[in-house]
């Protein structure tokens, strides 16, 4: 693998006014990483890349071997030599592109200068002790060994406790575009410490922000949990029998919901997976409040059927017995169970029309969709009335055997004076 600053300096260490053979040879040797001879489009984005040029310059570059070579999308020396020195567009294209590669090198090679001026000890690499008297050369005491230690891990991938050049030149190439371009050495040091410090105040944030995330994950996962088992304790095959369809849908979308909250637990961010959580308990408590609502239905309409089977019984009461006379003489009773079976028949209009309207064999229960409060207001008005005849039946029939008791008592009083009278007659 060949990326080292010098290999760059050396190579386009030339004067780009006049390209002769070995100037040539030294630059393609340069970019042909593998050594085959030949440079393709990839490796000479890369070592535009590797230089920290514009993206756009590099894709230019990739783009002019391509137009050199359009089948193979590689050129060979010859072709290399040809397109530099020839007098067209191309060559011309292609110089320019060169010519920013060579600006670009020697501002790496201004830094490697630097470099070299804060590594003391020439050993290729800075320790925090050298960018320390290196910083306070420049003026700046408030540097401590620590801050050096923490912009050098900054700046090195290579976790070895010192900045080498390559370190040092992707740091100042960050850190020019904060500087304004052209700066002095203790101005990009300077800069570059800054950037130390807003990257850690950014790390600060990251953590804490980590910690929320994770602190969010566990909160929200037992609350996941526990609003699964509320689902899964609802029975909706008595919904289904009823054929009360909105509680199984309003189910399905809490389940989805709950799937979209489970996903967002992976998220990396907290506020995407609160949105989330917040949205499927919102959909939880919109079906269970639902399961709510369609039980009260269900014991309404349980209801309507025990009103119709107690006008039925009080009905059956009414014409039996000893007692049809009475209850069938009663105005007061009467009228009492023809208000109750006239709120019943109202009622049964209400759910299912008028007698003989629907021409289908499916019969629509409107009770089924009616409005919770406005449908146990019609079973309540039938309940008041059967009330009221309960009582009036009950009424008539104690009068009725109260009248039937004097009755017997006063019978029974005529045949013990009767007696006593005999029986005198008889003394």
């Amino acid at each position: 693998k060949r990326s080292t600053v010098t290999d760059a300096v050396s190579a386009f260490a030339i004067d780009a006014s006049v390209y002769d053979e070995a100037q040539l040879r030294k630059i393609f040797n340069y970019v042909d990483m593998d050594h085959s001879g030949e440079i393709d489009a990839d490796e000479l984005c890369a070592a535009m890349q590797e230089m920290s040029l514009d993206m756009a310059i590099a894709d230019q570059a990739a783009f002019l071997v391509r137009r050199v070579n359009e089948k193979d999308a590689f050129i060979t020396f010859d072709q290399f030599k040809s397109v530099m020195t020839e007098e067209s567009q191309l060559g011309t294209e292609f110089r320019e592109t060169f010519a920013r590669l060579k600006e670009r090198i020697e501002k790496i090679a201004e830094w490697g200068r630097q470099f070299d001026a804060v590594d003391a000890d020439g050993s290729g690499g800075i320790d925090a002790g050298e960018l320390c008297m290196a910083m306070a050369e420049m003026g700046d005491e408030e540097l401590s060994e620590a801050d050096a230690t923490c912009l050098i891990d900054f700046a090195n991938r290579d976790n070895n406790g010192s900045m080498s050049l390559q370190d040092f030149v992707r740091m100042m190439t960050k850190v020019e575009k904060f500087a304004g371009g052209e700066a002095s050495r203790a101005a990009h040091l300077a800069k570059a410490f800054e950037l130390v410090r807003h990257a850690e105040d950014l790390y600060q944030r990251y953590a804490e922000d980590n910690l929320r995330l994770a602190a969010a994950r566990d909160e929200h996962r037992h609350a996941l949990v526990a609003d699964e088992e509320r689902l899964g304790g609802v029975d909706l095959s008595i919904f289904q029998d009823a054929g009360i369809t909105k509680v199984g849908d309003m189910f399905e979308s809490a389940r989805r919901s709950l799937d979209q909250a489970e996903d967002s637990l992976t998220a990396a961010n907290s506020d995407e997976l609160i949105t989330a959580c917040n949205a499927s308990a919102l959909a939880v408590e919109d079906a269970l409040r639902c399961v709510k609502e369609e039980m009260q239905r269900l014991d309404t309409l349980k209801d309507a059927k025990d009103v119709e089977d107690a006008i039925a019984e009080i009905r059956t009461k009414a014409t039996s017995g000893t007692a049809e006379g009475v209850l069938e003489s009663s105005f007061e009773f009467s009228g009492a169970l023809r208000k109750a079976e006239d709120a019943l028949a109202k009622f049964h209009e209400m759910r299912f029309g008028r007698p003989g309207a629907q021409t289908n064999d499916v019969v629509v229960d409107n009770a089924i969709t009616m409005d919770p409060n406005e449908l146990r207001s019609a079973v309540k008005a039938i309940i008041d009335k059967v009330k009221k005849c309960e009582d009036v039946q009950a009424k008539a029939l104690a009068s009725m055997k109260k009248d039937r008791l004097n009755k017997l008592n006063s019978i029974r009083n005529k045949f013990e004076t009767g007696g006593k009278t005999s029986k005198s007659k008889r003394n």
